[in-house]
């Protein structure tokens, strides 16, 4: 876990607590050297309890519509 990546996730106004919610489990995943966090949008929907859709976790993951 990065401290850093966690805290500067916090101090975020996103305006969706799904981006939220992705920012800080990809934050808490990062680790302390580099920051990084490669986690599948599968694994994070899981992690996070959020929406069954793999396109909403998708769309917060990628901050783009999966949908045309």
């Amino acid at each position: 876990m990065s401290v850093r990546a966690v805290s500067w996730a916090y101090g975020l106004n996103l305006g969706s607590m799904t981006q939220k919610a992705v920012l800080l489990y990809l934050a808490y995943r990062a680790s302390e050297e580099d920051n990084c966090a490669w986690p599948s949008v599968n694994l994070i929907q899981v992690e996070t309890e959020l929406s069954e859709r793999a396109e909403d976790v998708q769309t917060a993951y990628t901050g783009r519509s999966v949908r045309s």
